[in-house]
């Protein structure tokens, strides 16, 4: 089992070692399953609530964070993970997730490993985007927009 967590300074954060106790999510792991198609391979981090990259959001009651970079990967066995990196009150944050996603055509589905979440992306010419809950209070609360 692979745990995920946000790092400061190589140290795990605070918030993330309250969620590492998250399962990890399930899902058909085969080659014909979730996953397949021209979906997969990797996705640079381009935007954040519709504004180009480095931006800064203020979500609910967590502290402002200044994103900087990131990527999405959606791999052909059907899992995917996702990197982030990002400037708050804290410090430097290196953040990361993964889990299994289902692709439905327009719509993919990502079952995450970190907090037990699942997040709707959706799939368009230009990349993905995708509804994150990164406030971490059950809601999704940010768009990451991918791009190839």
């Amino acid at each position: 089992m692979h745990w995920t967590r946000a790092k400061r300074g190589g140290r795990l954060a605070p918030l993330a070692a309250l969620l590492l106790a998250a399962a990890c999510g399930g899902g058909d792991k085969g080659p014909t399953g979730p996953g397949g198609g021209g979906l997969t391979g990797p996705y640079d981090l381009v935007g954040l609530n519709g504004n180009r990259l480095p931006a800064v959001t203020h979500v609910e009651d967590c502290m402002a964070t200044q994103v900087t970079e990131g990527g999405l990967t959606l791999d052909p066995d059907g899992t995917w993970r996702m990197d982030l990196r990002f400037n708050d009150a804290d410090g430097t944050v290196q953040y990361d997730d993964h889990g299994w996603y289902d692709d439905e055509g327009g719509t993919v589905w990502l079952d995450s490993g970190y907090s037990g979440a699942t997040y709707e992306a959706s799939v368009d010419g230009h990349g993905i985007r995708v509804m994150y809950d990164l406030c971490f209070d059950g809601t999704p609360d940010v768009e990451f927009d991918f791009a190839r």
